[in-house]
C-alpha cells in the first residue's frame, strides 16, 4: 500500500509519517527500531556515541585498577599511624578511592551491558529502564560519586582546620578515633541513603516516572499518571480515578479493573523509576517542575554545589 509501513507479524500497517517519529506504533517496535531509522529519535544503544563507549571502557578499567591499588596501599597504613592527622588523611583518601572505584565499576558494567544489548536494546528499552540491574547501577554510581564528594569535603575542612588550630599535632586517642569513626559513618550512611532512597517502593509516588505495559493495547507506551487518567475517563468503573490526584497503586488497580476479564498479560508491567530516565541509569539531575522528584533532585544539587564551594574556599585559604 502507498504510504503505509508493514509492522510485520500480521496484517497491521501504519502510515509512513509514524515511522521513526519517536513513538512506538507497532507492537514489535520495528517502526522505531528497524534499520530504516538508523540513529533516529529512539536510542538503539544504551551508550549512544562510540566515543562515549571508548571513554567508559578506558576510564572504567583505569579507575578500577588504580583505585584498587590506592585502597590497598592506604588501608594497610591505617593501623600504623600514631598521629591524628595522618590517620584522618589516609582514612578519607581511602573513602575517596572507594567512591571512585564504584564509579569505575559502574562505567565498566554499563559498557558491558551496552555491548551485550547492542542489537536488542531498542526493542527492550523499557524493560531495561525498569530493571533491577538499572537501579543497582544507578545506586552504585550515585553512592560512589557522593561518597567521593563528601569525603573530599571533609578532607578539605580537616586540612584547613588543622592549619588554623594546629589540630594535626593532636594525639591519636580513643576519643579522636571514635570521632573519626562517627564522621566516616555519617559520610557513608548519607551517601548510601541518597543513592538508595529513590528505589524504595514506599516512595514510588515521588520517584516513579511512569508504568510500561508491554502487550497492552491501550498502554503500549510508558505512561504518566495524567495519561492513565485520560484513559480512565472512558471507563465507568474507574471514573473515581479520573478527576483527582492518584497514586501508582491506584493506577495499577485501574488498569487491572479494565482488563481483568480480557487477558492477564495486559496487566504485566514494569515501573520506570528514578534511575530509569535514561539508558545509562544516572541520577536524575535535570528535572522539570512537574517531575515528582524535583524537590529531592534540587536538594541534592544544592548539597553538591555547597560541597564544591567549600572545597574551593578551603584550598584558596590553604594556598
Amino acid at each position: 500500500c502507498v504510504n503505509r509501513f508493514p509492522c510485520g507479524g500480521g496484517n497491521r500497517t501504519i502510515h509512513t509519517s509514524q515511522v521513526c517519529d519517536g513513538t512506538f506504533d507497532c507492537t514489535n517496535k520495528m517502526d522505531e527500531c528497524g534499520p530504516q531509522c538508523g540513529s533516529g529519535k529512539v536510542s538503539h544503544r544504551i551508550i549512544t556515541n562510540v566515543s562515549y563507549r571508548v571513554c567508559a571502557l578506558c576510564i572504567g578499567m583505569f579507575g578500577m585498577v588504580f583505585n584498587t591499588v590506592s585502597i590497598i596501599f592506604y588501608f594497610r597504613k591505617l593501623g600504623s599511624h600514631s598521629g591524628l592527622s595522618a590517620l584522618v588523611n589516609d582514612t578519607l583518601v581511602c573513602l575517596i578511592a572507594l567512591g571512585d572505584l564504584l564509579v569505575g565499576m559502574y562505567l565498566l558494567i554499563i559498557f558491558l551491558f551496552d555491548f551485550t544489548k547492542s542489537t536488542s536494546y531498542c526493542v527492550e528499552r523499557y524493560e531495561w529502564l525498569g530493571s533491577i540491574e538499572c537501579d543497582v547501577l544507578g545506586v552504585m554510581n550515585t553512592f560512589g560519586t557522593t561518597l567521593s564528594l563528601f569525603s573530599m569535603t571533609a578532607l578539605s575542612l580537616f586540612r584547613i582546620i588543622s592549619i588554623k588550630t594546629m589540630l594535626s599535632l593532636a594525639d591519636l586517642g580513643l576519643s579522636n578515633k571514635l570521632r573519626l569513626l562517627f564522621v566516616v559513618a555519617i559520610i557513608v550512611g548519607t551517601s548510601f541513603s541518597i543513592g538508595v532512597i529513590p528505589t524504595v517502593e514506599n516512595f514510588e509516588d515521588y520517584f516513579v516516572n511512569g508504568l510500561y505495559y508491554k502487550d497492552n493495547p491501550l498502554f503500549g507506551q510508558a505512561k504518566y499518571k495524567k495519561e492513565f487518567q485520560n484513559v480512565f475517563q472512558f471507563f465507568n468503573k474507574t471514573a473515581e480515578l479520573a478527576n483527582r490526584s492518584i497514586t501508582w497503586a491506584e493506577v495499577r488497580r485501574g488498569v487491572t479493573e479494565i482488563f481483568q476479564n480480557v487477558h492477564t498479560m495486559y496487566t504485566d508491567h514494569v515501573s520506570l523509576g528514578f534511575y530509569g530516565n535514561h539508558g545509562v541509569c544516572l541520577f536524575k539531575y535535570f528535572v522539570q517542575d512537574n517531575d515528582p522528584q524535583v524537590v529531592f533532585s534540587m536538594a541534592v544539587i544544592i548539597c553538591n554545589s555547597a560541597c564544591f564551594l567549600i572545597i574551593t574556599v578551603c584550598y584558596i585559604l590553604i594556598i
